[in-house]
């Protein structure tokens, strides 16, 4: 890990995708928290007892430690570190620069012209540079995916992911978001399927500062 003078370790960067509506909450302030799935290389950590989570300043991401002994990394980094948001972005100009250069999906577009023919790109083809938005981890931890409180799930951005589906979700019988949990229920299950919820596996909750740099 690279350290400045007296032997401080740097910040390190990590790339984190997110969609529209997550980077409008970011940036409006509502989102503070992201889960992660757990993951390890040859083995389920969600078939172990988890024990703890560890960082140190050797090491270069945060451990998730099980009963047994066994570890894995944090792929998003450690307290410290910053996450650069990737989203859905298009070129304003002809060989854009910076963020400046760019229009961004989540953004309000109203008074672009031919806005509709917007070429869009997707959130993993955005180059660093373009990035407008950078995080910064102030706490890491490792629980189930359920184990979620409704003060966890506002802060997940659930209401910003609820207001262009108001008219759908009320047929559901969800007039307002005023069942956090749920909302966020809707929204894992809206990027990964019904399964993934009940699996309940462990994941990593990041929780972040922003700082914008458009």
């Amino acid at each position: 890990m690279r350290s400045a003078a007296g032997g401080v370790p740097l910040s390190q960067e990590y790339p984190l995708l997110v969609a529209a509506a997550m980077a409008r909450a970011y940036r409006s302030g509502a989102k503070t928290q992201t889960r992660r799935v757990v993951e390890a290389n040859g083995w389920n950590p969600n078939d172990y007892e988890f024990a703890c989570v560890k960082e140190h300043e050797s090491l270069s991401r945060a451990q998730a430690f099980f009963a047994d002994g066994r570890g894995t990394g944090c792929k998003y980094g450690k307290v410290g570190d910053k996450l650069w948001l990737r989203e859905t972005w298009a070129a304003a100009v002809q060989d854009p620069q910076s963020p400046a250069d760019c229009l961004y999906r989540a953004d309000d577009n109203s008074g672009v012209e031919d806005l509709e023919d917007v070429t869009w790109r997707p959130s993993i083809h955005m180059p660093r540079r373009y990035c407008q938005t950078v995080l910064t981890i102030n706490a890491l931890r490792v629980e189930r995916l359920q184990a979620i409180t409704d003060q966890d799930a506002l802060a997940e951005g659930v209401v910003e992911w609820f207001r262009p589906r108001a008219e759908e979700l009320k047929k559901e019988g969800i007039a307002a978001p005023d069942r956090p949990k749920y909302l966020f229920q809707l929204l894992w299950t809206s990027l990964y399927g019904q399964a993934a919820w009940y699996a309940n596996p462990y994941v990593w909750v990041i929780c972040t500062d922003k700082v914008v740099t458009k």
